[in-house]
């Protein structure tokens, strides 16, 4: 994995500046300020994608496939759509095939919250909602490996209000619960792919607490197929946590939530 690093931009968030990644998680991770150099990333284990059902190996087909620059995940929590996108991309990485990856969501929290745009301390606030694809990194590295990678830019964290303008080359980029996204924002992050890069966008459009005026649901229904960008529908089915789980998405459903 290359260890070189890249020149940052004054716009956008810099993890050296901001140093207070302390209690991102439960407190596994020490703060950033003592990789004053690169640390060596030592990886646990080789990464294999391994479909549970048909539309997984549909999603890992589009997800490994190199002619088809966007895939789009959508349906329920639960059906893979964003632990799927995180090995892909690390898979990626391990092969050569992106130089980093990129983890960027709506500044929304799960009760309709907004966490603020452009704040000084950007990354304090953006990791506890970045931790479900944060997680599945620290199965294949340390904690320490994971700080190294973000403090080296191998791993970037950007909120979709520092997206615009920029181009991203050579990178896997994640766009994780896309269903808060604006129509504007969607438009913005879709061109912002660059040269050599893939784009995973996931969202359940059932969950979105902008309505159905959302970005997610209006490239969809804008979309009419492309040969360049593949979109994968997860439905309750294919849900693969416990069996408890599809039991309430299915209360939920029925009630129309």
């Amino acid at each position: 994995m290359s260890q070189k690093r890249r020149a940052r931009r004054t716009d956008r968030p810099n993890p050296r500046e901001d140093r207070n990644f302390s209690n991102f998680s439960t407190q596994q991770f020490n703060k950033p300020s003592q990789f004053s150099e690169p640390t060596r990333v030592f990886k646990r284990k080789k990464v294999n994608l391994i479909p549970r059902n048909i539309v997984q190996e549909d999603y890992i087909a589009a997800l490994e496939d190199p002619n088809i620059p966007i895939v789009v995940g959508t349906g329920p929590a639960g059906t893979g759509k964003t632990f799927l996108a995180a090995l892909a991309g690390l898979k990626a990485l391990e092969e050569g095939r992106c130089d980093k990856i990129v983890i960027t969501r709506p500044n929304r929290a799960v009760d309709d919250k907004d966490i603020g745009f452009l704040p000084g301390d950007v990354f304090k606030k953006m990791m506890p909602w970045m931790l479900p694809v944060l997680d599945v990194f620290k199965e294949y590295y340390t904690p320490k490996e994971v700080e190294a990678m973000l403090l080296d830019e191998i791993l970037e964290v950007c909120p979709i209000a520092y997206i615009r303008g920029r181009t991203f080359k050579n990178a896997f980029v994640m766009v994780d619960e896309a269903q808060g996204t604006t129509k504007n924002s969607m438009l913005s992050i879709l061109t912002r792919i660059g040269e050599g890069s893939k784009m995973v966008v996931t969202g359940d459009i059932r969950q979105s607490d902008i309505g159905l005026h959302n970005g997610l649901q209006d490239f969809l229904d804008r979309f009419d197929g492309s040969r360049l960008i593949k979109v994968v529908n997860f439905t309750g089915k294919h849900v693969e946590r416990s069996p408890v789980v599809s039991e309430v998405l299915r209360i939920y459903s029925e009630l129309d939530f």
